[in-house]
């Protein structure tokens, strides 16, 4: 008999299902993603959060990234055995510990090793090359993929991925290699809307799956306080990017709505998308990303969208 998490609420969001590519198989629209828990206190408990994703039908789960992800796969190992058959995973390979990406097939296939360890599972869904700007084309087409592709054979992996921030590099990979998925992180959402253009018309013309992570934008979309500082860290200072997130905050206060359920919202109409990847650190952050993601935008609030994205437009 399978586990099932803790019971959801009588009225909780139920997320719907997408196709995933051409491959005939439907994923979670909505995603969670690991990020948000892994920066939380090492004592603080991820199951009520992953338990109330997968209640809503957020079954799409991608452990976290960089320095997070060995802990991260341990954690999510654990609390995900119970479900594995009836949640979409995710994972990948990639720099560790700030060393060069090493391409070797050995390596590719030791971190992948490492992940099915620490996933307690004998296969994982989707396995991404990871920040593949560090490796470049070359090398990523001559042997980091086709490392992957072999996993894939061998049945370690269910599909190859390639995820990064620079969506050059992802068109090129998607144009020249059997992939089958390909993801990015802010490059979806009211600050920058690239990969409308630069990625999903050629992965949908391949029957390539296109995931979105990250639709408030590495958290400056999630609150006003996050957006009083630079990208470094640093007072805000001239950084356009973050006066124009504030004036966005204050743009949606202004019309009685909030900017992260807007945000959410926006990602959420692009049904060319996968599945979009939310960090939730609660349960209750994920009812109310949940239900953003499910509710219709009224006449008032795509008028709020649209002025959002225009104060982004020259940044």
């Amino acid at each position: 008999m399978r586990a099932s998490p803790t019971p959801a609420p009588a009225d909780a969001p139920t997320i719907p299902v997408r196709p995933l590519g051409a491959f005939g198989e439907n994923v979670s629209a909505l995603g969670l993603g690991l990020g948000a828990l892994a920066r939380r206190a090492a004592s603080d408990p991820w199951e009520p959060t992953i338990h109330a994703a997968i209640g809503c039908g957020m079954t799409s789960i991608d452990v976290a990234q960089g320095e997070d992800r060995a802990a991260s796969e341990e954690k999510a190992g654990r609390i995900l055995a119970p479900f594995r058959d009836d949640i979409f995973l995710s994972s990948r390979c990639s720099p560790l510990d700030g060393q060069p990406f090493d391409v070797s097939a050995k390596a590719v296939r030791a971190q992948l090793e490492d992940s099915l360890r620490r996933l307690q599972t004998d296969r994982i869904d989707l396995y991404h090359a990871h920040d593949i700007e560090a490796a470049g084309a070359k090398r990523l087409l001559g042997e980091v993929l086709p490392a992957l592709v072999d996993a894939r054979e061998r049945g370690d992996i269910r599909y190859v991925g390639a995820s990064g921030g620079f969506l050059g590099l992802l068109h090129e990979i998607l144009v020249t290699f059997p992939i089958d998925a390909v993801l990015s992180y802010a490059r979806l959402d009211l600050v920058n809307a690239d990969l409308l253009e630069a990625t999903l018309p050629a992965a949908e013309e391949r029957g390539i799956a296109v995931i979105n992570a990250s639709p408030l934008h590495m958290g400056l979309l999630a609150d006003p306080r996050v957006s009083q500082v630079a990208a470094d860290g640093s007072p805000i200072g001239s950084d356009p990017t973050a006066i124009a997130a504030q004036r966005a905050f204050q743009l949606a206060k202004e019309e009685g709505m909030s900017l992260p359920r807007l945000a959410v919202a926006f990602a959420a109409q692009e049904s060319r998308v996968a599945t979009t990847l939310i960090g939730c650190a609660t349960p209750q952050e994920v009812q109310e990303n949940a239900r953003a993601f499910l509710a219709p935008c009224t006449a008032a609030e795509q008028a709020v969208i649209a002025d959002v994205r225009a104060l982004f437009s020259d940044c």
